[in-house]
């Protein structure tokens, strides 16, 4: 598998390098190697993508997302922006999926829901942040 070919060693590699170079201020360089960092990532994941999720890993997702839905609910307050309120919704929804997909033992699907909620969730907290700060 890849990781027994070494790319895992080589992504950790890649980004302490590009730690490096953002600290010593070469900006342009770090963030090349970071996107083949990236690049590197997402080969591991489709490499991945037949392999099956335990029924812990799933637990743990929805554990994860349920405790980033309690943060955003408290960063973003009562009265949210319409886009972050927008986002705030398909969040609900996409956990809502998340827990009938463990309820029906489908981890897989449960993962990708909770992952997918937990993104909307931070472009949720993005456009509060961004609202306000053009308000105020």
């Amino acid at each position: 598998t890849l990781l027994h070919d070494g790319w895992l060693y080589v992504i950790v590699s890649r980004q302490k390098e590009a730690r490096r170079l953002h600290k010593e201020g070469g900006h342009r360089r770090a963030y090349a190697e970071t996107r083949k960092v990236r690049d590197g990532v997402l080969e591991l994941l489709r490499a991945g993508d037949g392999l099956p999720v335990s029924e812990s890993t799933a637990k743990k997702a929805l554990k994860h997302a349920e405790r980033a839905m309690e943060q955003a609910k408290a960063e973003l307050g009562d009265r949210p922006s319409a886009d972050a309120r927008r986002l705030e919704r398909q969040a609900a929804a996409q956990m809502q999926k998340a827990r009938a997909a463990y309820a029906r033992r489908n981890y897989r699907d449960t993962l990708l829901y909770a992952t997918l909620m937990e993104r909307n969730l931070e472009r949720a907290m993005e456009a509060q942040r961004l609202a306000t700060s053009r308000n105020g």
